[in-house]
């Protein structure tokens, strides 16, 4: 340990006089800006308190000055954890600009000045020749001074530091501590195994951008740039960047599962698409059929409880593309997954593949919404009917000369719920509608009997 003599013979140890340096420099720097606050109309101090940290050092861009002169001097500190000597310190500046009044504040501690250099990067570079007080948490206060105009320039700040082998470099925004918000752009949703792309806005300079995605997506490409390839795998979550210290963002992402089932008929299309008006289309194709009976559009909330919501006839047996569609013209809140159950004459069927889609609807509006199922029917008719609000409804069954066959009258739910119009098999085969009667309003479904 090295020992220093004060005028009135006080022993000062230098790690004292270290940690002196440490708490009184910043201090001293700080009332000296304000002094020249207080005493010129034109010099004003901004204090900032930007850190930030790379491998084992921490720097600190902790004010700026702006002059009476038209120049502004800034104000770093620059901290040293690692077990090895400081070998430099390097200042990013405009390009082709030159630093004045470069200076320290570490007694033991000397350099060399590179000022306008290329290494690492254009910049004022504090080359350490006698540093071994500078290690191990030791800090040293640097400034220099630019010209307003060139401080201008800056768009970030570039801070490089180097001891032994070891290198870490920050950046920070001239004129402010806030990190910019970067906006991730792509998907919000998307399958299961599906491929997608972010982006965020370029930076000028060649800065790196650490991204990250949900549990288990992969990113398979684009890591420390802008743009990167992700596969997904079913599970939500955010997609979200840092460049560095100088700006962040995220996006909520989700992604869904979908069951792969094979139809007994030839199905080539099937999805689902949202409307800004807020329903959702639903399309699918046939190539070729064999004793299709019909299809059963169904419903989920969750994409694993589903309930049907419309009933088509299929083609029965057909060789032939055939097109189908149907439009929710209520979907539920937020996301709405959809399935077929398609029905052969015997009984028998199959499930396809669920399809997802997110509503655009703002509010939805209704009273009541309504489906009616089977169509064609023979026996029975389901009526499912979704409340808005608790209140009575009436339901009648006429046939083609509008003589009624069934009629049911009840207090409804608010909510989704359904009736059951029952042993309707001896009526006669032909055209009939079911009336829905709600409030002031009357819907309308017209069905068909088979014999």
């Amino acid at each position: 340990m090295r020992y220093i003599f004060t005028p009135n013979c006080t022993l000062l140890s230098t790690t004292l006089l270290q940690k002196a340096y440490t708490y009184l420099i910043p201090f001293l720097a700080f009332a000296s800006t304000l002094g020249a606050t207080s005493f010129s109309a034109t010099a004003q101090t901004f204090p900032l308190g930007c850190k930030a940290t790379s491998q084992g050092f921490e720097v600190t861009y902790t004010s700026y000055t702006k002059n009476s002169n038209q120049t502004v001097t800034l104000h770093f500190a620059v901290q040293n954890h690692e077990p090895h000597d400081l070998g430099y310190v390097a200042f990013e500046l405009p390009a082709g600009a030159r630093a004045t009044n470069p200076t320290h504040t570490h007694p033991d501690v000397s350099y060399t000045l590179e000022n306008a250099t290329q290494s690492p990067f254009y910049a004022l570079k504090f080359e350490a020749k006698k540093a071994e007080e500078l290690k191990n948490g030791a800090v040293d206060f640097f400034s220099f001074t630019l010209t307003a105009a060139q401080f201008t320039q800056l768009t970030t700040i570039r801070v490089e530091a180097k001891a032994s082998t070891t290198v870490g470099q920050v950046a920070f925004r001239p004129q402010t501590c806030q990190a910019e918000k970067l906006v991730i752009t792509g998907p919000t949703y998307l399958e299961r195994a599906a491929i997608a792309h972010y982006t965020v806005p370029a930076a000028p300079s060649p800065y790196a951008y650490e991204w990250s995605a949900p549990a288990d997506w992969e990113i398979v490409k684009g890591q420390g740039t802008h743009m990167i390839t992700v596969k997904a795998n079913g599970k939500p979550g955010q997609i979200s960047v840092r460049k560095g210290n100088l700006g962040a963002g995220t996006l909520a992402v989700e992604s869904f599962e979908l069951t792969p089932t094979v139809l007994p008929v030839s199905l080539t299309l099937f999805e689902a698409k949202a409307k800004t008006s807020g329903q959702v289309n639903l399309t699918w194709a046939t190539a070729s059929e064999k004793d299709n009976k019909e299809f059963i559009v169904e419903r989920s909330q969750d994409g694993k409880t589903f309930k049907a919501i419309q009933t088509l006839a299929g083609a029965g047996t057909s060789s032939v593309p055939v097109h189908y569609s149907f439009q929710d013209a209520y979907p539920l809140p937020g996301t709405s997954y959809y399935r077929l159950k398609q029905v052969d004459y015997d009984g028998a069927s199959e499930y396809s593949k669920v399809v997802a889609v997110k509503s655009q609807a703002v509010a939805r509006k209704a009273t009541l919404t309504s489906a009616v199922f089977p169509n064609p029917f023979v026996s029975s008719v389901t009526v499912r009917v979704d409340l808005a609000r608790d209140q009575p409804i009436r339901v009648s069954l006429t046939d083609g000369t509008e003589k009624v066959v069934k009629e049911q009258q009840l207090q409804g739910q608010a909510g989704e719920q359904t009736i059951s119009l029952p042993h309707l098999e001896n009526a006669p085969a032909g055209l009939y509608f079911l009336r829905i009667y709600h409030e002031k309003e009357v819907t309308v479904h017209k069905l068909v009997k088979n014999s």
